[in-house]
């Protein structure tokens, strides 16, 4: 597939293409059909049927093309798992033509795949198996608007743009080759082929330059490209290193990682002013950087990139804009479908390894402006190359094509060879095998013999391929058909017995490796079908003898016993194991066990030399000869182990708390992969070609392992993929696995195990994780193997916000003494700051227990709880409040106390303000010990410690928001006045500042009440022994501070006339609390009610803390003259 530029454009689709669960048209008409699909591990498809629903064609699918009867039309192997889609498919049925665009949803199409053929004539249907897939379908063509072909600017191995440009080849063993036959026939001529080049080296213009000639200017240039338009607004720079990779490397920083076995796997997460990596040979860590699409396909901007010694940087198909970029050593892999968009330079220093992952050669660095220089001696390099300056200062390999205004070979041996993606329409001939089978047989001479020739694909059936073979069969050559991968030859010996060679190469593909085969035809055989085995299974096996007699097959009645003997290694070639197969021949026939114990294809020969042929066509005269038969065993593995590389125990679960967890969510870790053979002690019983039944294998992690299975080649490459469920909770969520979820058999260490690093699952409790091969292995579906692994748990709580309840009009304060409620979550998260939503889940005693700190910070963080209500009551278990990764309390009453000086009477002393050390922490269980390890993320501050004594008793989070508790009290002033008069009494709230009392201006809502039932009163002194009527008033019902003081409040004298008023000094009270010292006075008479806010109470008359008070005197002074009466006794109330 050809690559292309993608821009961020969003288009709108008609609404003429309607919504459906499927499409039905006539397949002799023009159609278009749009669906949106997801990427997925596993394999996807649309299809079409006739009315009948029997598939005919398969247009779009994911997997393997599972079904050699039908035609698979479009192959799609570049879907990022997770990533949703827009694919378009148009049947051009005038022309005989179907068209598939695809785009990442956000992002635009790129250009059309073609496929020349039709679909099934007449009634049909379109539909898919995937329930989440919707169909939007229209008669007639409706063609998208596709991207910009980037692959315009790569027409032929090397061109420019610009008028001046430069080709500058310094060695004559430097040399620019595959230039298209049609380029050479319009541009070669005297030996000189023209470029679109102006001005040109010495040795640029010597013959063989240009291959088939001396480079030569006068060739039209390409078009101008477009600039790339990008502004760096990133200002984060991220440095990793050995010793600072666990510090540097955070979400703040656009960056996670995790660690398997010494190796630290790297994901960049977002856009970056700078990145620099160093890997030396000092570091006991090695590097892998991951590249990966952030927002529909395209990856993130980094402004300056910089890796050194051996780190291993990966680009994931995507789209990624650089603007300066050094690679000083280590390896660069590359993945299909990337394009690096390069702003300013591009440099490679010493030796660095290129990886084209996938072979497809499809990279493309574009750069208008950029200058890049490549100092790395001996690579080959597979890209299209699109820059201002290019420059090889040493010798390379470059299979693609270059674009650039200066191109400079500046050493020997510099070689581009134009093979890339964009001039070969991505047809790469390696990868394609040609295979033949079976390559030993022997037949009857009265029979014919059918063997099959197939194209082979990543070891898979190419069934989208068309061609010819050239086939030679004993010396004679004929053409061969390859329909959908396939051809057929059919053998034939005329009655007579003889061996048949035959050779076959794929026409077309020079660099595809030619196969053989070699087959005897005789006059009596043993007949043993084909055999398809499971590795160490034994298996019943049927035998005939056969015989050519009078040009018919007949029965033979041979008795005997033979032993059979493994005659060859078909693949591997070079494959290990033993075969066991001894029939015993009664009348003809024999039925007896057959055994090999490894995986792979052998051929295998029964033979008597001594057989009485007498009676029977070509028999020799003696009467003697040879009875022999010969068939192939295909054998495949069991299933696969998924074992612990360490031993480490997996087998906890979520209500056993005695079961051991295995690793916090989103932590890495590492699983080896083991093909199996068959252990006999099972009793499974298999069907070797179906395979359909999984099995649980955490008992056979010591079981033997098929060593061929690691040994690729032809059908025997295979690749193992990791897939996932959720197995505890039942209804939990299955979460994400991510890592290293494929491998090629060719990547077994030790021809043991497969080695999946970095795997990292995003949720908790017991994980199921299946392995099995994406395609067959030698036609059989090799068992799923499966193992729970358990217990995942959360990496961490964070505390995500809290909330104080205050009372209303209190303005985010609260008063010691006072009740108001708090809130807050608790969110249990894995190591990349998601929610583990599977945790409420767990048996509570699995859950961790969450308990209110509370600290004195002005005493060395000493525990506070002293002074908390209840303090030993906040405190949630794992049967409390959880829901899904949440902890969600509401409305937790808190009450913070007064220091208290004594008992009895109840006497207080002011303190504070205290407006930190409050949070919550994880308590151990009764064993001593936090369940699972879970705690507080104390690796990032801010932190609440609890000491005692110095030392650091545990570690919580302290809440964002920290309560205001402040010492207050209601104050009432002294007053006096006329015999009279009403007299005000200023009131106001005040609380302790730390050094003295002062008013509460956030108080707006602390209330008073002078009704007589809210009061207590006591006549301090009277001028006259008649009982006195003063009162409060001012307040009938509940009347609230106003920042923290009042005018409302006043005392009402006896009486406002002169003649009948009363000289006296009365205190009032007014009541806060059901309790207060002057309720056991003498002389104290008070109300049964009162506004219930005892902490505004105050050890006022050093009693005991007590409701607010004031004295107010009536006749301090004669009401017309304001004669003072001085000196005269009990007039101050004291």
């Amino acid at each position: 597939m050809r690559k292309f530029f993608f821009y961020l454009t969003i288009l709108l689709f008609s609404s003429s293409l309607f919504a459906a669960n499927r499409c039905d048209f006539q397949g002799h008409n023009n159609f278009t059909i749009e669906v949106i699909v997801t990427g997925k591990p596993t394999p996807q498809e649309i299809y079409v049927t006739n009315f009948g629903y029997k598939k005919t064609e398969v247009l779009w699918y994911t997997g393997s093309a599972s079904d050699s009867g039908l035609n698979y039309i479009f192959k799609e192997d570049q879907l990022i798992n997770g990533l949703q889609y827009a694919i378009r498919i148009i049947n051009d049925a005038d022309n005989g033509i179907l068209k598939y665009y695809k785009k990442p949803i956000g992002g635009s199409w790129n250009q059309p795949e073609i496929y020349y053929g039709y679909v099934h004539q007449g009634n049909i249907h379109v539909l898919s198996d995937n329930d989440d897939v919707s169909f939007s379908c229209q008669d007639g063509i409706k063609e998208p608007e596709v991207s910009p072909d980037l692959c315009k600017y790569f027409p032929e191995p090397a061109q420019s743009w610009k008028s001046g440009s430069s080709l500058n080849i310094q060695n004559s063993n430097s040399i620019i080759t595959g230039w298209s036959a049609e380029y050479v026939s319009a541009y070669l001529s005297d030996g000189k082929l023209k470029t679109s080049y102006d001005i040109f080296s010495y040795q640029a213009g010597l013959p063989g330059a240009c291959e088939v000639g001396s480079c030569i200017g006068g060739a039209p240039k390409v078009e101008t490209p477009e600039p790339i338009d990008v502004s760096f607004d990133s200002k984060v720079n991220l440095s990793i290193t050995a010793w600072n990779y666990t510090s540097n490397c955070t979400l703040a920083q656009n960056c996670q990682f995790s660690e398997s076995n010494g190796t630290v796997y790297v994901d960049i997460l977002g856009s970056l002013q700078s990145l620099n990596v160093e890997e030396y040979s000092s570091s006991d860590k090695h590097f892998v950087i991951n590249f990966k699409p952030i927002n529909n396909g395209t990856g993130p901007a980094i402004q300056s990139y910089i890796s050194g010694g051996s780190v291993e940087t990966i680009f994931h198909s995507g789209n990624y804009i650089l603007g300066s970029v050094s690679f000083n050593g280590g390896t660069l892999k590359v993945h299909s479908d990337v394009i690096l968009n390069l702003v300013t330079s591009l440099t490679q220093n010493n030796a660095v390894d290129t990886i084209d992952v996938g072979g497809k050669k499809d990279l493309i660095i574009y750069g208008p402006s950029a200058s890049l220089v490549f100092s790395t001696p001996n690579i080959d390099f597979a890209a299209q190359i699109l820059a201002d300056r290019v420059t090889f200062s040493n010798p390379v390999t470059i299979r693609g094509a270059i674009t650039a205004n200066s191109l400079t070979m500046s050493t020997q041996n510099i070689n581009i060879i134009g093979e890339g993606a964009c001039l070969t329409g991505g047809n790469v001939e390696e990868d394609y095998t040609l295979e033949l089978s079976p390559v030993l047989d022997v037949a009857l001479v009265c029979e014919d013999l059918p063997i099959t020739l197939s194209v082979m694909s990543d070891g898979s059936l190419a069934s989208d391929f068309s061609g010819t073979a050239s086939v030679t069969i004993n010396g004679v050559e004929k053409e061969v058909a390859l329909f959908g991968g396939k051809g057929n030859i059919t053998l034939s010996s005329s009655g007579k017995s003889q061996s048949v060679s035959v050779n076959a190469s794929l026409d077309g593909y020079s660099d595809v490796a030619s196969v053989a085969g070699n087959y005897q035809f005789v006059p009596y055989k043993i007949a043993v079908d084909d055999q398809y085995v499971i590795a160490n299974k034994p298996q019943t096996v049927s035998a005939k003898t056969l015989a050519c007699s009078s040009g018919e097959v007949v029965d033979v009645g041979y008795n005997g016993a033979l032993t059979a003997k493994l005659s060859a290694w078909v693949a591997p070639i070079n494959g290990i194991g033993d075969l066991t197969y001894a029939p015993q021949f009664t009348e003809g026939e024999a039925s007896s066990e057959l055994t090999l114990d490894d995986s792979g294809q052998v051929t295998v020969t029964l033979e008597d030399s001594n057989f009485n042929c007498t009676g029977f066509d070509n028999c020799p005269i003696e009467g003697s000869g040879t009875l022999k038969g010969q068939f192939t065993v295909y054998s495949r593995p069991w299933t696969f182990a998924l074992c612990s590389p360490d031993n480490a125990s997996m087998n906890g679960n979520i209500s056993d708390a005695s079961s051991a967890g295995f690793t916090p969510a989103g932590n890495a870790f590492a699983l080896n992969v083991r093909p199996l053979r068959w252990v006999s002690t099972t009793g499974n019983d298999s069907d070797p070609v179906s395979g359909s039944e999984a099995i649980e294998t955490s008992s056979y992690c010591s079981s033997p392992v098929t060593q061929n299975f690691f040994i690729a080649g032809s059908e025997l490459n295979s690749t193992v993929e990791l897939t996932h469920t959720v197995a505890q909770p039942s209804d939990g969520a299955d979460g994400t696995l991510s890592g290293t979820l494929a491998l090629s058999n060719s990547e077994g260490v030790s021809n043991s195990y497969l080695p999946f690093s970095g795997l990292a699952w995003s949720e908790v409790g017991v994980l199921r994780v299946n392995a099995d091969t994406q395609a067959s292995y030698l036609g059989m579906n090799i068992n799923q193997g499966y193992r729970d692994i358990g217990r995942f748990y959360p990496a961490w709580l964070s505390l995500i916000s809290n909330n104080w309840n205050y009372s209303s009009n209190h303005d985010e304060f609260m008063y010691m003494g006072q009740p108001i409620a708090y809130d807050f979550v608790v969110e249990a998260q894995n190591m990349q700051g998601g929610a583990t939503t599977n945790y409420s889940s767990f048996s509570p005693s699995l859950i961790a227990d969450v308990k209110l700190l509370t600290v004195d910070t002005s005493d060395d963080n000493s525990e506070f709880g002293s002074r908390v209500e209840d303090y030993d009551l906040h405190f949630w278990d794992g049967g409390s409040q959880w829901s899904g990764a949440q902890l969600q309390v509401s409305d937790a009453p808190f009450q913070f106390n007064k220091l208290q000086t004594s008992s009895s009477p109840l006497i207080t002393r002011a303190d504070g303000p205290y407006e930190d050390g409050f949070g919550l922490r994880v308590t151990a269980n009764s064993s001593g010990v936090k369940v699972d390890g879970v705690d507080f993320k104390t690796s990032e501050a801010p932190n609440l410690e609890l000491n005692s004594s110095g030392v650091t008793l545990d570690t919580g989070k302290p809440f964002s928001a920290q309560p205001d508790i402040r010492y207050g009290r209601m104050v009432l002033d002294d007053v006096g006045g006329t015999s009279t008069s009403t007299i005000y009494i200023p009131l106001r709230t005040e609380y302790w500042n730390g050094s003295r009392f002062i008013e509460n201006e956030q108080d707006s809502g602390s209330t008073f009440v002078s009704l007589g039932g809210y009061v207590c009163k006591q006549t301090v002194w009277s001028g006259s022994g008649s009982a006195s009527s003063a009162s409060l008033q001012g307040a009938d019902s509940a009347v609230a501070v106003k920042n923290g003081v009042s005018n409302k409040l006043s005392a009402k004298p006896h009486s406002n006339m002169d003649a009948s008023s009363l000289r006296e000094q009365i205190r009032f009270w007014l009541r806060m609390s059901d309790t207060s010292p002057q309720l056991s006075e003498m002389n104290v008479s008070c109300g049964t009610s009162y506004t219930n806010q005892p902490w505004l109470q105050y050890n006022w008359r050093d009693r005991g803390d007590e409701d607010p008070s004031a004295v107010v005197t009536f006749g301090v002074y004669r009401g017309n003259d304001r004669i003072i009466f001085r000196g005269e006794s009990g007039l101050t109330g004291q």
